[in-house]
């Protein structure tokens, strides 16, 4: 049966997830995850917190993270906390988040490179 894209998935704030989280469509956790998420849209409420690696398009994140974040469109709310190596192509960092780690753009070079004259 292929995954539905459309699928919207909620762990609730009394759930406790241990292993790696892999879904088509969007996930929102109020709960914890001790392991890796991977899904295109992700929402961490206020009270939500994985420790593992988030893979996903789009993400807001309004609890708590420990691991890296790869996310083509990122928001890090006010009540966030994260740590670790965040990528993004497009990033809000909303006053009074604490974020602990690196930022990095991703590149979008489309294969163009800097040519440079030479005198040969």
């Amino acid at each position: 049966m292929p995954a539905d894209p459309g699928a919207f998935s909620i762990l609730g704030a009394d759930v406790e997830v241990t292993g790696n989280i892999e879904a088509a469509g969007d996930v929102h956790i109020d709960g914890t995850v001790r392991g890796n998420v991977t899904c295109r849209s992700l929402i961490v409420g206020e009270k939500g917190m994985i420790v593992g690696d988030i893979t996903a398009d789009d993400a807001k994140i309004s609890g708590a993270t420990e691991g890296n974040i790869s996310a083509s469109q990122l928001v890090i709310a006010a009540s966030a906390i994260t740590s670790g190596e965040i990528e993004y192509d497009r990033i809000t960092i909303e006053a009074g988040a604490r974020t602990d780690g690196t930022l990095r753009r991703r590149d979008d070079d489309n294969g163009l490179k800097l040519v440079s004259d030479t005198e040969g």
